[in-house]
């Protein structure tokens, strides 16, 4: 959203004019969380907003009215009491901070369910009832940012209990995380409480490992910190590593891991994929596409590309909406987002709701088989970016997804298959070595003709490993 200025023609950008929101590097639809959040029977309203933190670190924070009856019934239901709280008054709403904190861990546990992790609020803040504009909308600049004195949760008399039975090193680490996560009492935490899901995220993990080596002596790594992320399991990782036990075995054992996955997962493949003659594929008839990972950078250029050409008609598999009509519009939505849609286009586009995290490529059957029939070309470019996260986080979003868009073109009709990978597949010594090897011999690059064992080991990242692992599944298979 902008305006060009009189004087210089120059444009002046003010703003979005939709109501997506960058944080750490993800785009993020505000309203897909609100959408989500308000599919849940406690949630009467919300309001989903990016806000800054008093070291202007972006943070989201969700508002929530619940819905009062539902409450009492889930209360009812578990055989708990309702918390006497009669609400903190701030401008002209009224906060809740006690009285529905048990919903918070329900209701993220239900967006976890249906975004990525990125796109779960931090803050949750219940309201008695939103502020509103003179026009009826709910008043964004009257919600309160949740600072440290209005989210700061009292600990209970059982959270003490709790509190009394930890280690000496998980109540310094809890301590330790109470430091950077505005707002957190550590003696609210327990052993099975995330770093992640109590309010950190990559910039404070950073800083918690920087707090650990400077307070407690111990060096953890970033990747040891997300596959042991609870307070139990870091405060036992940081014991070992007190008790003289390195790690770094264990860092070799996960490297050589997903080469051992790639051997397990060759023998689930089945036997034989059927697939298409390109030649078949004339440009005169209509030709489907079939395409992962639409919504983001490359996959809205992968449709206009298709969509460039005269009928071809491409159907999308989108994410975590509620019903087609929202995929569809999200879709549409992410294409205007890059300047590249064209109304003439509406008629040869269409949606399917999926999650590459769940088998099939979380797609019905009625979906799965409309695509086996409909489907003439199926481009697999969905895949979890994480540069942090382990194989073992990623197999299911990278790699088993690829399995599940294989099988796919052995449904109904042959079908061509295309898989877009990552140069990190190539990110070891090996081809280093060989590309300098070749440079001397005049091709001066890694060919295509090379084949990809020479990443077996030697991968860093666990994104990386997971693409490596998907490629010689289909490589190997000789899939179009």
């Amino acid at each position: 959203m902008g305006y060009f200025l009189d004087d210089s023609g120059n444009c002046a950008v003010t703003g979005r004019a939709d109501d997506q929101v960058k944080i750490r590097g993800f785009r993020i639809e505000l309203n897909e969380i609100d959408s989500n959040l308000r599919g849940h029977h406690l949630v009467r309203e919300c309001k989903t907003l990016l806000r800054r933190d008093r070291n202007e670190e972006p943070t989201l924070v969700s508002y929530i009215v619940p819905e009062h009856q539902e409450w009492l019934k889930w209360l009812a239901e578990r055989s708990l009491e309702e918390t006497e709280d009669q609400g903190t008054e701030i401008g002209p709403v009224i906060v809740y901070s006690k009285r529905y904190r048990p919903m918070q861990t329900e209701v993220r546990d239900h967006l976890k369910s249906r975004l990525p992790v990125h796109a779960v609020p931090t803050y949750f803040i219940f309201l008695k009832k939103m502020p509103l504009n003179p026009n009826g909308k709910v008043d964004g600049p009257n919600l309160p940012f949740p600072d440290a004195a209005l989210i700061s949760e009292e600990a209970s008399e059982e959270d003490l209990k709790r509190w009394e039975t930890l280690s000496i090193t998980e109540k310094e680490m809890a301590e330790q995380w109470a430091t950077l996560i505005n707002g957190l009492n550590a003696k609210t935490l327990h052993p099975e409480s995330d770093f992640f899901e109590s309010g950190g995220h990559s910039l404070l993990a950073q800083q918690l490992l920087l707090n650990i080596r400077k307070n407690l002596g111990t060096n953890v790594s970033i990747s040891s910190l997300y596959s042991n992320s609870s307070l139990r399991a870091l405060s036992t990782q940081i014991d070992r590593q007190r008790e003289g036990k390195d790690d770094s075995s264990a860092a070799e054992h996960g490297e050589a891991a997903y080469a051992q996955s790639l051997d397990n997962l060759l023998g689930s493949l089945d036997a034989k994929y059927q697939t298409a003659d390109p030649a078949a594929l004339s440009p005169a008839g209509k030709t489907t596409v079939f395409v992962t990972g639409a919504t983001g950078f490359l996959g809205s250029f992968i449709v206009k590309d298709l969509l460039e050409r005269e009928n071809v008609h491409v159907i999308a598999h989108v994410r975590g909406t509620k019903g087609v009509p929202a995929a569809l519009e999200r879709l549409q939505k992410s294409l205007r987002g890059y300047s590249v849609w064209q109304d003439s286009w509406a008629t040869r586009l269409c949606a399917v709701v999926g999650d590459l995290t769940q088998p099939r490529l979380g797609l019905d059957d009625d979906t799965w088989k409309m695509l086996g029939d409909a489907a003439d070309v199926v481009i697999h470019n969905g895949a979890l970016v994480h540069w942090v996260k382990q194989y073992k986080h990623l197999e299911r979003s990278n790699v088993l997804s690829t399995i599940d868009a294989l099988r796919l073109c052995n449904q109904g009709k042959p079908k061509l298959f295309s898989f877009i990978s990552s140069t990190s597949v190539l990110d070891t010594d090996h081809y280093i070595n060989l590309s300098q090897e070749q440079t001397s011999t005049g091709q001066g690059a890694v060919m295509e003709a090379d084949d990809m064992m020479g990443s077996r080991t030697g991968l860093g990242t666990g994104y990386g490993q997971s693409k490596w692992v998907s490629s010689p599944s289909q490589t190997l298979f000789c899939i179009a």
